[in-house]
């Protein structure tokens, strides 16, 4: 098993590589519409580097994958290991951002990481995550593939922080591209509020497919009874 796995670490290793060389010579590697124009131009004009090891800087946004665990838990060890990750690089005043999907509680446990990995952060032993110098907030992405680029920019946002003060710095900071509305509050409620959306869509598509088995049952058109 231990060669079988270092034989899967590598192969991502190379894929990520080929990532980032194709992002830095102004390329795409998945299908979205509009996003090689935006990568192109943002390379040429030098504002956009792709790198695979993380390097100090103001703003950290990790969106990594969350998929269940085998109890149909949220698996969060990708969080986890993109928060060990950046740990060395932070400094008092910078913001994380976590925009991956994730369970009620998940922030706080991201703000109750980092405190515990660089204590240097903390203010008051006694509060460690009040007293926490670096910024921790949820900002659950809402896009939809083919559409990443439109969406993004006018797509509404949630935002929840541990804090109001890490709160307000997000939201100052994604108001500068969402042409959307920005709603704040704290981070159990955004972490809740992108788990519903996420349900309720599932609901609606689970409903329309056994309409559609039942109208195809009857012989009459799904699309005649939706109109």
């Amino acid at each position: 098993m231990l060669l079988i796995w270092d034989i899967l670490d590598y192969q991502l290793h190379l894929f990520l590589q080929t990532i980032v060389v194709t992002i830095n010579n102004g390329n795409i590697h998945i299908e979205e519409t509009g996003l090689r124009t935006l990568v192109e131009a943002g390379v040429q004009s030098a504002h956009l580097r792709a790198s695979s090891k993380p390097e100090s800087a103001d703003t950290f946004i990790i969106a990594v994958p969350t998929p269940f665990g085998i109890e149909k838990e949220t698996d969060l060890s990708l969080i986890f290991s993109a928060v060990e990750a950046i740990i060395p690089y932070l400094n008092a005043h910078n913001l994380v951002i976590i925009e991956s999907t994730i369970s009620p509680g998940a922030t706080k446990k991201v703000a109750r990481r980092i405190a515990n990995g660089r204590p240097d952060l903390v203010g008051n032993e006694s509060d460690p995550l009040g007293s926490l110098m670096v910024m921790v907030a949820h900002c659950p992405e809402r896009v939809l593939p083919g559409r990443i680029v439109e969406e993004l920019v006018g797509n509404d946002r949630v935002i929840g922080g541990p804090t109001k003060q890490a709160g307000e710095r997000t939201a100052e900071l994604y108001g500068n591209i969402i042409a959307g509305k920005i709603y704040q509050t704290d981070a159990t409620t955004a972490e809740m509020v992108k788990l519903s959306e996420n349900a309720f869509r599932d609901v609606n598509i689970s409903f329309a497919n056994e309409l559609a088995l039942i109208c195809e049952k009857l012989g009459i058109s799904v699309w005649e009874v939706i109109d």
